[in-house]
């Protein structure tokens, strides 16, 4: 029966049996999805595995360690100061008195800095929770007069509602450029539409709400920056301060070497390690 078998035999010229291929087998394999060749080689493709989600710290963490590596610099140069450690640790070279002195101010810099910066976000969050509220006032606002206007123009004007007043449009949800275009819109149009029930006091009552919006906006701009800003001064500082701290750990792990045990003491005072000398 044809295409029951792939391979025949037949018997050739000079009496040996010639393989030959059924070649309606082959089709039918073919058409079925089967190789009737070689075997399929092609590797698989393993699966390529999720790229790690990629965490944050919370910000308050962060300013723990920025916190408690002030305080640590602040108990060294304590340290350096105390008149058991001060002789041997002022050099009259790299470490003075005016060096000890200066990581005094700087110590005190950083503080300041990062207290306004702490500050600066938390007025961020107020002056956000405000700019949402007065977002919310004005889209309501938006929303009563926008129904007036479908009201007048539904029938004879569709096209006005959609692009005068923005029908279709979620209101609430608006980005803020869009929300700014519509508002600015409404202002201009409003009043020469004679909508039913707005009146002057309605229009001056929209325009409060959106010069309230915008001030708000503008409020949580300039509190960001403020914070963005002192921020970056205060990583400046606690780099040099770091820096200065870590030259005071340096002398002393010298001046007060880890094998001599009457040095204990000084080695804490100076946040040493017990057992080996300070790197960094």
């Amino acid at each position: 029966m044809q295409g029951e078998r792939a391979v025949g035999y037949r018997a050739g010229a000079s009496g040996y049996l010639s393989r030959t291929f059924d070649f309606g087998a082959r089709v039918m394999g073919l058409s079925r999805g089967y190789n009737c060749f070689m075997p399929d080689s092609t590797p698989s493709t393993p699966p390529v595995p999720p790229e790690p989600v990629k965490t944050r710290a919370p910000r308050g963490a962060v300013n723990k360690e920025y916190t408690e590596g002030l305080q640590k610099s602040q108990l060294i140069l304590d340290a350096a100061n105390a008149p058991q450690f001060n002789p041997e640790i002022v050099d009259g070279v790299e470490i003075t008195a005016q060096f000890l002195l200066d990581l005094g101010n700087d110590i005190t810099s950083a503080r300041t800095f990062l207290t306004a910066a702490t500050s600066a976000r938390g007025t961020k969050k107020s002056s956000t929770a405000e700019e949402s509220a007065a977002k919310i006032a004005l889209a309501q606002a938006l929303q009563g007069i926008q129904t007036r206007a479908y009201q007048k123009f539904h029938v004879e004007q569709p096209d006005r509602v959609r692009d005068t007043y923005f029908g279709g449009t979620d209101l609430f949800s608006a980005a803020d450029p869009l929300l700014e275009q519509i508002g600015t819109s409404f202002l201009q149009s409003a009043p020469g539409d004679a909508l039913p029930k707005v009146d002057a006091a309605r229009i001056a009552n929209l325009q409060s709400l959106f010069d309230a919006w915008n001030a708000a906006r503008n409020t949580q701009g300039s509190d960001a920056g403020a914070s963005i800003s002192n921020f970056e001064q205060f990583k400046v500082v606690f780099e040099a301060v770091e820096a200065k701290r870590r030259t005071i750990q340096f002398a002393a792990d010298d001046d007060f070497p880890y094998y001599d045990a009457t040095q204990k003491a000084a080695r804490e005072a100076f946040k040493l390690p017990p057992k080996g000398p300070f790197r960094g």
